[in-house]
């Protein structure tokens, strides 16, 4: 029997400006789907989907960023960006919300805060956005077909190139686990690159256009395409492991639970598959549909909200306070200083009598 506790929620954004979670949750053994909200939360489609501790983040075509605290589940606030928002991602340290637009611009907003610190400028609107395991560096795709790496310390661009052709264009752009490696689906071609070899290490060809790309592993990279297939490739080998055909229409996207063995894809009928890996660690054969549903409308993007346990809420508070000492101790030098504290915006004020 699988643990409730440890379940995690879908989260899917839909053209018809809906937001929708759906539950994983076990019954007689079974997992389950079971709708927990549709938030109508934008005046267009949505486009974007990020998940990190508390927070979901999405974003549409009416130019508005949306967070809601999945914690208390009410909307935290809205923020209107200057164009079409095409890509969300937050920093793995959950400091930063970076949000690419259809302008070409990037903002890294702050979280505590939800201000925009800096703005990096392409010549392209953004299709897609990953940023590196290290959190020091993204990969961003452009509707030109150029892929341009980031440098998110100094936030400035330090790399581009154009990999795309005059029939097809990059669609997304996804970092491995450990960051060694990163792949980019163009066409009926999909792309690896290694970052030990700072070049491409081979194209894969596909009977039809790939759609969306995810890492199991570092050594494994699943795929889906128009034709509703999910494919999985070995990078050593080159092999394919296996391949599913669940549905006859394109595959929208797909996303891996990083605490169990589970994956999520999302189908252009708006429906919604729960496949499991069980314990193989290899991911050599092929998951076992689990649950599926339907939310009734058409899907543009999907990602999976962990719940956090108590434990991480734990060590979260305790590093926050680690954190706010050592802001007292730096700050406090003169003598008689008094600290001020607003817990709401986490921001100190030192003022000397």
């Amino acid at each position: 029997m699988i643990d409730a506790k440890e379940m995690f929620e879908i989260i899917v954004g839909t053209y018809e400006e809906y937001v929708i979670s759906h539950r994983v949750s076990t019954c007689d053994g079974k997992l389950s789907l079971t709708r927990v909200f549709a938030s109508h939360s934008h005046q267009g489609s949505v486009n974007a989907l990020a998940a990190k501790d508390k927070w979901i983040a999405s974003g549409g075509a009416d130019d508005r960023i949306e967070l809601i605290d999945m914690e208390s589940r009410t909307k935290e606030c809205s923020i209107q960006h200057e164009d079409t928002i095409t890509s969300l991602s937050f920093t793995p340290d959950g400091v930063y919300l970076i949000a690419g637009s259809k302008s070409g611009n990037i903002a890294l907003l702050r979280v505590s805060n939800w201000k925009v610190e800096k703005v990096l400028s392409s010549n392209s609107g953004i299709q897609s956005i990953s940023i590196h395991p290290s959190g020091k560096l993204a990969l961003s795709v452009g509707h030109d077909g150029h892929v341009i790496t980031w440098d998110l310390v100094n936030g400035k661009e330090v790399y581009k190139t154009n990999i795309g052709s005059v029939y097809d264009r990059p669609g997304a752009v996804v970092w491995s686990p450990d960051g060694s490696f990163y792949a980019i689906p163009v066409g009926h071609m999909l792309e690896i690159y290694s970052i030990s070899s700072r070049g491409k290490m081979f194209s894969q060809k596909h009977d039809s256009k790939i759609t969306c790309c995810q890492f199991l592993n570092e050594g494994t990279v699943c795929f889906g395409d128009e034709d509703g297939t999910l494919s999985c490739l070995a990078l050593d080998t080159l092999e394919m492991l296996w391949e599913l055909r669940p549905s006859e229409v394109r595959v929208k996207h797909i996303c891996v639970c990083k605490n169990t063995k589970y994956l999520a894809a999302a189908f252009g009928d708006g429906s919604i598959k729960l496949y499991d890996f069980g314990k193989s660690k290899s991911y050599n054969k092929a998951p076992k549909l689990e649950a599926s549903t339907s939310v009734g409308a058409r899907i543009t993007c999907l990602v999976i909200y962990e719940h956090i346990s108590s434990k991480k809420k734990k060590q979260k508070l305790d590093e926050s306070l680690v954190k706010k000492e050592n802001v007292y101790k730096k700050s406090n030098k003169r003598k008689n200083a008094r600290v001020k504290c607003f817990p709401r915006s986490s921001h100190w004020t030192v003022t000397c009598s």
